[in-house]
């Protein structure tokens, strides 16, 4: 029998955020995925400064860590051969 996963990925695209503000500039950005609880993975994409932002949240109640980080890594490896 095959068990079946359900994962949200969600692309935020390339952000216009204000880099300098006076005399603060943004350096770096973190963003947290969010969704419903009963999600068990959830994947979220964004570029800022030309520069990939990955975030990868699970239920560790629902997903073991090991599958977790198989679905990242996979995940990732497929985003860099697109690039």
């Amino acid at each position: 029998m095959q068990e079946f996963l359900d994962i949200v990925i969600t692309n935020l695209g390339n952000l216009n955020i204000k880099q300098q503000f006076g005399k603060i500039q943004l350096q770096e950005l973190y963003f947290m995925a969010t969704g419903s609880k009963s999600l068990p993975l959830f994947i979220g994409v964004a570029t800022l400064k030309n520069e990939m932002c990955f975030i990868c949240r699970y239920q560790e109640s629902l997903v073991p860590n090991a599958n977790a980080y198989n679905i990242k890594n996979t995940a990732m490896e497929q985003l860099f051969t697109t690039l």
